[in-house]
């Protein structure tokens, strides 16, 4: 995967208007697009910048800290299976639910923000 994030980072700088940030979905997508930037001769946060929504421990590994969003992870596994569970003791009563889980944007030096 990285080779394919590396060559499409790469695809999408050379465009005619290249973005000024890039998210990024995972810690192996982050780093592609890290070594890409950093290829190019590009400065993370002055020139580019990159937000990575997966806050995995890759980032800790990092030369620089990175902006994340940072996902509840444990509850986006236990609060869907609490609703499946409630569900099946309701049966026929149960109605669908929608619920939104929050999210914390961390804010470090790779969005180039003060």
């Amino acid at each position: 995967m990285p080779r394919r994030v590396r060559r499409d980072a790469l695809r999408t700088l050379r465009t005619e208007h290249p973005p000024t940030a890039f998210l990024t979905v995972n810690g192996l997508t982050t780093i592609g697009v890290l070594r890409t930037l950093e290829h190019a001769g590009l400065e993370i946060a002055r020139d580019k910048a990159v937000i990575d929504f997966d806050n995995s421990e890759l980032s800790t590994l990092l030369h620089l800290r990175l902006t994340v969003m940072h996902q509840p992870v444990g509850e986006l596994g236990r609060r869907p299976a609490e609703l499946l569970l409630e569900q099946l003791r309701q049966e026929d009563t149960a109605k669908p639910k929608h619920e939104v889980l929050g999210l914390e944007l961390i804010v470090w030096e790779s969005c180039g923000c003060e």
